[in-house]
């Protein structure tokens, strides 16, 4: 995998900072093809998504496309202009086709793009995966998140890399097993030094249940977060929680217990409060849970 970062400096206009990324692009296509790789899949979010869709445009070596969503724009002044997706997915040659078009997207005044892409795909020649507003993706950066990583990361890389694709739309099903697993692979794993609890607490409140870990997705970021009730060897009981997005940090955590409830403190970041099966996050600053 490679990334290629964008330099804006001495770019007069958007245009021009587009025209140099996907010439920047194309040529590291062409690279990895010289040095034998035989499918290159592009990949970007909002004007990376833009700067993949003109690229793939304009050469006859990308395999795949996956924009999550594409930022289009039209002239120097950068204006925004949805329909330009429409235009070029129509007649893009792509084997593999993939397009994210969350719902409330702010960047185009949460309006629908989906219905209309979806009718322009519909005359593709090959199979495409579209995940529109029907999905549970929202806002601009929706196929950003951890939420978005385990409902559908699994499925969208089946998708880009399986060997045959159907001529015809392919939908991603939401399966609680498959996101158990993906998330399972993909979350922190418990330290050697942790020894999971198996046997009943004193407490009033019955902390076996919590000794597996659990994960589960902070909303409304859709980051996702790790939890559970440990022994650490030579300290004692603590709750482990940590957030595999966004904070990138976590920790063993001294905890106190009440009405049911398992509380803690994230220095510096606010309250933990889990109740049943309801984890809640509150920043210190008082702001929204």
């Amino acid at each position: 995998m490679l990334k290629i970062a964008r330099n804006n400096l001495g770019e007069n206009s958007s245009e021009q900072s587009l025209n140099r990324a996907v010439a920047r692009t194309l040529e590291e296509v062409a690279a990895r093809r010289r040095e034998g790789y035989p499918r290159a899949i592009l990949a970007g979010q909002s004007f990376g998504g833009l700067i993949t869709l003109e690229a793939a445009d304009s050469s006859k070596d990308v395999y795949g496309w996956w924009p999550w969503p594409p930022v289009c724009a039209i002239g120097g002044a950068g204006q925004l202009d949805a329909s330009v997706t429409e235009r070029t997915v129509a007649h893009l040659a792509v084997d593999r086709l993939s397009l994210v078009l969350p719902r409330n997207d702010s960047m185009f005044g949460s309006i629908e793009r989906g219905p209309r892409v979806a009718r322009v795909l519909a005359g593709h020649a090959g199979s495409f995966l579209l995940l529109d507003e029907t999905y549970d993706i929202v806002d601009h950066g929706g196929g950003t998140t951890g939420r978005f990583a385990i409902k559908y990361g699994l499925c969208l890389v089946h998708y880009l890399v399986s060997a045959e694709a159907s001529k015809r739309p392919v939908r991603c099903q939401e399966s609680a097993a498959e996101q158990i697993s993906v998330a399972k692979e993909r979350l922190p794993k418990r330290p050697d030094t942790v020894r999971v609890t198996r046997t009943p607490d004193s407490l009033a409140l019955d902390l076996k249940a919590l000794a597996e870990s659990w994960y589960g997705v902070l909303e409304p970021s859709g980051e996702v977060a790790s939890f559970a009730i440990a022994d650490v060897v030579g300290v004692g009981r603590r709750a482990m929680f940590s957030s595999v997005s966004g904070w990138r940090r976590g920790g063993l955590y001294e905890f106190s217990t009440g009405e049911g409830g398992v509380t803690f403190r994230l220095a510096g970041r606010g309250t933990v409060v889990l109740k049943g099966t309801t984890l809640t996050w509150t920043p210190e600053t008082g702001s929204n849970s």
